[in-house]
Protein backbone atom coordinates (compact mmCIF):
# COMPACT_ATOMS: atom_id res chain seq x y z
CA UNK A 1 0.00 0.00 0.00
CA UNK A 2 1.34 3.58 -1.25
CA UNK A 3 2.19 5.45 1.71
CA UNK A 4 0.66 9.20 2.33
CA UNK A 5 2.39 11.43 1.93
CA UNK A 6 2.20 14.68 4.37
CA UNK A 7 1.12 17.08 1.39
CA UNK A 8 -1.79 15.07 1.10
CA UNK A 9 -2.59 14.44 4.81
CA UNK A 10 -2.63 18.68 4.71
CA UNK A 11 -4.86 18.56 1.40
CA UNK A 12 -7.66 15.74 2.30
CA UNK A 13 -7.21 14.47 5.79
CA UNK A 14 -6.52 17.13 8.14
CA UNK A 15 -8.88 19.62 6.09
CA UNK A 16 -12.09 16.77 6.63
CA UNK A 17 -10.77 16.61 10.18
CA UNK A 18 -11.12 20.25 10.65
CA UNK A 19 -14.84 20.08 9.29
CA UNK A 20 -15.66 17.18 11.50
CA UNK A 21 -14.92 19.58 14.57
CA UNK A 22 -16.53 22.19 13.68
CA UNK A 23 -19.34 20.13 12.79
CA UNK A 24 -19.19 18.94 16.74
CA UNK A 25 -18.35 22.86 18.14
CA UNK A 26 -21.24 24.06 16.14
CA UNK A 27 -23.71 22.28 16.66
CA UNK A 28 -25.07 20.57 19.76
CA UNK A 29 -26.17 16.72 19.21
CA UNK A 30 -23.77 16.32 17.01
CA UNK A 31 -21.37 14.61 19.22
CA UNK A 32 -23.55 12.45 20.93
CA UNK A 33 -24.60 10.64 17.52
CA UNK A 34 -20.89 10.42 17.25
CA UNK A 35 -19.94 8.32 20.07
CA UNK A 36 -23.29 5.89 20.05
CA UNK A 37 -20.93 3.42 18.61
CA UNK A 38 -17.84 1.20 19.61
CA UNK A 39 -14.53 2.59 20.35
CA UNK A 40 -13.20 1.29 17.28
CA UNK A 41 -15.73 1.92 14.95
CA UNK A 42 -16.13 5.60 16.00
CA UNK A 43 -12.18 6.03 15.05
CA UNK A 44 -12.66 4.10 11.37
CA UNK A 45 -15.90 6.35 10.59
CA UNK A 46 -14.31 9.27 11.85
CA UNK A 47 -11.17 9.04 9.89
CA UNK A 48 -12.90 7.49 6.72
CA UNK A 49 -15.33 10.50 7.13
CA UNK A 50 -12.12 13.16 7.60
CA UNK A 51 -10.58 12.03 4.24
CA UNK A 52 -13.25 11.41 1.96
CA UNK A 53 -14.68 15.23 3.41
CA UNK A 54 -11.31 16.57 2.61
CA UNK A 55 -11.01 14.46 -0.72
CA UNK A 56 -14.17 15.95 -1.91
CA UNK A 57 -13.29 19.12 -0.87
CA UNK A 58 -10.30 19.57 -2.26
CA UNK A 59 -11.59 18.17 -5.46
CA UNK A 60 -14.15 20.53 -5.75
CA UNK A 61 -11.42 23.61 -4.35
CA UNK A 62 -9.33 22.41 -7.24
CA UNK A 63 -12.00 22.00 -9.91
CA UNK A 64 -14.06 25.06 -9.34
CA UNK A 65 -12.28 27.75 -6.85
CA UNK A 66 -9.03 27.54 -7.27
CA UNK A 67 -8.74 28.36 -10.93
CA UNK A 68 -10.38 31.66 -9.85
CA UNK A 69 -8.39 32.33 -7.20
CA UNK A 70 -5.12 31.41 -9.21
CA UNK A 71 -6.05 34.22 -12.14
CA UNK A 72 -6.80 36.60 -8.87
CA UNK A 73 -3.48 35.94 -7.77
CA UNK A 74 -1.83 35.80 -11.35
CA UNK A 75 -3.50 39.70 -12.03
CA UNK A 76 -1.82 41.14 -8.87
CA UNK A 77 1.68 40.00 -10.48
CA UNK A 78 0.72 41.26 -13.67
CA UNK A 79 0.02 44.58 -11.97
CA UNK A 80 3.14 44.80 -10.33
CA UNK A 81 4.93 44.15 -13.49
CA UNK A 82 6.27 40.26 -12.57
CA UNK A 83 4.32 38.74 -15.84
CA UNK A 84 3.08 40.33 -19.18
CA UNK A 85 -0.26 41.14 -19.34
CA UNK A 86 -2.57 38.75 -21.63
CA UNK A 87 -5.89 39.71 -22.53
CA UNK A 88 -6.54 35.36 -22.14
CA UNK A 89 -6.39 36.29 -18.36
CA UNK A 90 -9.66 37.62 -18.37
CA UNK A 91 -11.02 34.38 -20.01
CA UNK A 92 -11.91 31.95 -16.40
CA UNK A 93 -12.95 29.01 -18.07
CA UNK A 94 -9.99 28.42 -19.97
CA UNK A 95 -6.03 27.72 -18.95
CA UNK A 96 -4.44 30.77 -20.28
CA UNK A 97 -0.48 30.26 -21.86
CA UNK A 98 1.14 31.66 -19.08
CA UNK A 99 -0.60 29.35 -16.61
CA UNK A 100 0.04 26.39 -18.51
CA UNK A 101 3.64 27.62 -18.76
CA UNK A 102 4.05 28.03 -14.94
CA UNK A 103 2.73 24.75 -14.45
CA UNK A 104 4.96 23.32 -16.76
CA UNK A 105 7.75 25.06 -15.11
CA UNK A 106 6.90 23.76 -11.85
CA UNK A 107 6.82 20.26 -12.40
CA UNK A 108 10.21 20.43 -14.63
CA UNK A 109 11.94 21.85 -11.36
CA UNK A 110 10.13 18.93 -9.13
CA UNK A 111 11.65 15.95 -11.82
CA UNK A 112 15.04 17.60 -12.02
CA UNK A 113 15.26 18.03 -8.14
CA UNK A 114 15.61 21.91 -7.80
CA UNK A 115 16.80 23.23 -4.83
CA UNK A 116 13.88 25.37 -3.87
CA UNK A 117 11.06 23.19 -5.38
CA UNK A 118 10.35 21.02 -2.29
CA UNK A 119 10.08 23.91 -0.38
CA UNK A 120 7.33 25.31 -2.44
CA UNK A 121 5.93 22.11 -2.81
CA UNK A 122 5.49 21.99 1.50
CA UNK A 123 4.12 25.66 1.21
CA UNK A 124 1.65 24.63 -1.56
CA UNK A 125 0.15 22.26 0.18
CA UNK A 126 -0.58 24.40 3.43
CA UNK A 127 -2.46 27.00 1.18
CA UNK A 128 -4.32 24.55 -0.24
CA UNK A 129 -4.71 22.99 3.30
CA UNK A 130 -6.24 26.65 4.24
CA UNK A 131 -8.21 27.12 1.27
CA UNK A 132 -9.82 23.47 2.09
CA UNK A 133 -10.40 23.94 5.69
CA UNK A 134 -12.32 26.98 5.35
CA UNK A 135 -14.35 25.75 2.75
CA UNK A 136 -15.24 22.33 4.85
CA UNK A 137 -15.76 24.57 7.36
CA UNK A 138 -18.36 26.31 5.61
CA UNK A 139 -19.95 23.21 3.72
CA UNK A 140 -20.52 21.92 7.28
CA UNK A 141 -21.97 25.14 9.02
CA UNK A 142 -24.15 25.23 5.99
CA UNK A 143 -25.27 21.66 5.97
CA UNK A 144 -25.79 21.63 9.75
CA UNK A 145 -28.12 24.44 9.34
CA UNK A 146 -30.02 23.28 6.58
CA UNK A 147 -30.66 19.63 8.13
CA UNK A 148 -31.83 21.27 11.25
CA UNK A 149 -29.04 20.55 13.86
CA UNK A 150 -29.48 23.19 16.90
CA UNK A 151 -26.53 25.56 16.44
CA UNK A 152 -24.82 26.20 19.50
CA UNK A 153 -22.97 29.36 20.96
CA UNK A 154 -19.77 28.70 19.11
CA UNK A 155 -21.30 28.43 15.66
CA UNK A 156 -21.30 32.47 14.66
CA UNK A 157 -17.46 32.07 15.28
CA UNK A 158 -16.51 29.39 13.42
CA UNK A 159 -18.10 31.39 10.33
CA UNK A 160 -15.89 34.54 11.54
CA UNK A 161 -12.94 32.28 11.79
CA UNK A 162 -13.59 30.22 8.07
CA UNK A 163 -13.51 33.79 6.64
CA UNK A 164 -10.02 35.11 8.47
CA UNK A 165 -8.84 31.50 6.86
CA UNK A 166 -9.64 32.44 4.01
CA UNK A 167 -7.78 35.76 4.08
CA UNK A 168 -4.68 34.24 5.32
CA UNK A 169 -5.06 31.90 2.38
CA UNK A 170 -5.30 34.34 0.22
CA UNK A 171 -2.13 36.13 1.49
CA UNK A 172 0.39 33.11 1.25
CA UNK A 173 -1.12 32.09 -1.74
CA UNK A 174 0.16 35.77 -3.22
CA UNK A 175 3.40 35.20 -1.46
CA UNK A 176 4.15 31.64 -2.28
CA UNK A 177 3.23 32.83 -6.39
CA UNK A 178 5.59 35.24 -5.88
CA UNK A 179 8.54 33.28 -5.24
CA UNK A 180 7.49 30.69 -7.88
CA UNK A 181 7.46 33.70 -10.00
CA UNK A 182 11.41 34.66 -9.09
CA UNK A 183 12.02 30.62 -10.52
CA UNK A 184 10.21 30.64 -13.16
CA UNK A 185 11.73 33.97 -14.59
CA UNK A 186 15.20 32.53 -14.10
CA UNK A 187 14.28 29.41 -16.14
CA UNK A 188 12.35 31.31 -18.70
CA UNK A 189 13.47 35.00 -18.52
CA UNK A 190 10.92 35.54 -21.15
CA UNK A 191 7.94 36.03 -19.19
CA UNK A 192 9.26 38.85 -17.02
CA UNK A 193 8.76 42.05 -19.49
CA UNK A 194 7.80 45.14 -17.80
CA UNK A 195 4.65 46.68 -19.51
CA UNK A 196 7.56 49.35 -20.94
CA UNK A 197 9.21 46.79 -22.91
CA UNK A 198 5.85 45.46 -23.91
CA UNK A 199 4.72 48.91 -25.62
CA UNK A 200 8.00 49.86 -26.97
Amino acid sequence: MQQVRFEELLRYGFAGAIGLIALVLGFSGFAKIATAMPAIAQASVLVGAAFALGTLVYAIHRAFFYPLIYRLVLGLLVICRVYCFDKRLLLLLSPMPLEVELDFLRWKRTKEEDYAQPRLTEWGAQVHFLYCSSWTVFLVLWFGTHIGLAPTISEPTLWRVAWFIVGAAFISNCRLAYYDSRLACRDRPNLEKSRATKEG
